[in-house]
């Protein structure tokens, strides 16, 4: 007796099931209403507005004859590829019905059909889990990537986004077939302030550095190293002086003993360096005469200077700078 119970119990909810996916008495009502009027506006060449109530009739009643009538509205308004579908559609609900005319007519249609197909391949090698694709306004999923859709002739419009990424979208237009295209995803690029960083403004360019203003020291330096080189000069000029006595005291006419010799030398040296002295004081005077008047700008490079030197028998005195 149990299993009995759970026997009828199987097939009422069995028969449940199936009572639930069958229309209501309203929606049949509905769905004849919608075939008679989409049959007449049909006759009457206005397939704009008999195929979307052929679409709904079958929606609420599907049927194979309303499936049929469909599909053949669609075929006789240019859109080859939901036609397509239709006939297929049909061809299972007849199968079901046990209508194998029907079946079967809408098999060859489809077949027929198929040859005259629109194909449309989408391609995006950026394309990931995260980039949401549309076409016409419906999600379109990944995994059509590189497979030929067949589409209606006609416009559409496809997009894809992703967070952070900035909106592509594409309108084109499907050649009637039997035809191919394909539609290339480009890589999105990235939003404002979304793993880019904005550019910095370039900065104006630096105003050029003013030369600086005269000064006097260059004159003073000039005139310290005048002061030096004569004061040097007039020094070994009375040195040379000294020592000429000592050559006439040791030497007769051009021959002179050792101390006239040594004499000799160290007036020729002395007379060198009197003489150089003379023209490197006369040479800055007149440069810081010069600087004084026209006030040049100092530098690292233009400083004067003065740099003693000499060697056992000869002292020297090194000067340089503008003069």
């Amino acid at each position: 007796m149990r299993s009995r119970g759970y026997v009828a119990l199987a097939l009422l909810m069995t028969a449940g099931s199936a009572f639930a996916d069958e229309p209501s008495p309203g929606e049949r009502a509905q769905a004849e209403a919608l075939f008679q009027a989409a049959k007449d506006l049909q006759a009457q060449g206005k397939l704009g507005e008999a195929c979307p109530k052929y679409a709904e009739s079958n929606r609420l009643d599907p049927k194979p004859g309303t499936a049929l009538n469909l599909a053949v509205c669609h075929e006789d308004d240019g859109k080859t590829a939901s036609a397509w579908v239709e006939f297929l559609e049909a061809a299972k609900l007849a199968a079901r019905s046990h209508q194998g005319e029907r079946e079967r007519y809408a098999k060859k249609r489809a077949e027929e059909l198929e040859k005259k197909l629109s194909r449309v391949t989408f391609v995006g090698e950026s394309v990931d889990a995260r980039t949401e694709l549309r076409l016409d306004g419906r999600p379109m999923a990944s995994g059509v990537l590189g497979t030929m859709l067949p589409l209606d002739p006609g416009p559409h419009e496809a997009s894809a986004e992703a967070p952070g990424k900035v909106r592509w979208e594409k309108k084109f237009v499907v050649p009637p077939g039997p035809s191919e295209l394909t539609v290339e995803i480009p890589s999105l690029a990235s939003a404002a302030g979304e793993g880019t960083k904005a550019e910095a403004p370039t900065p104006p360019p630096a105003a050029p550095a003013k030369p600086p203003g005269g000064s006097y020291a260059p004159a003073a330096i000039a005139a310290g190293v005048a002061v030096i080189g004569l004061g040097v000069g007039t020094a070994f000029g009375v040195r040379t002086l000294g020592l000429k006595s000592d050559v006439d005291a040791n030497c007769t006419g051009r021959t002179c003993n050792d101390a006239g010799i040594e004499a000799n030398d160290r007036a020729r040296t002395s007379a060198t360096v009197s003489t150089i002295g003379f023209a490197v004081g006369a040479a800055a005077a007149v440069g810081a005469v010069i600087l004084f008047f026209t006030g040049r700008p100092t530098s690292a490079s233009s400083r004067a200077y003065v740099l003693p030197g000499g060697g056992p028998n000869l002292v020297s005195l090194h000067a340089g700078g503008p003069f």
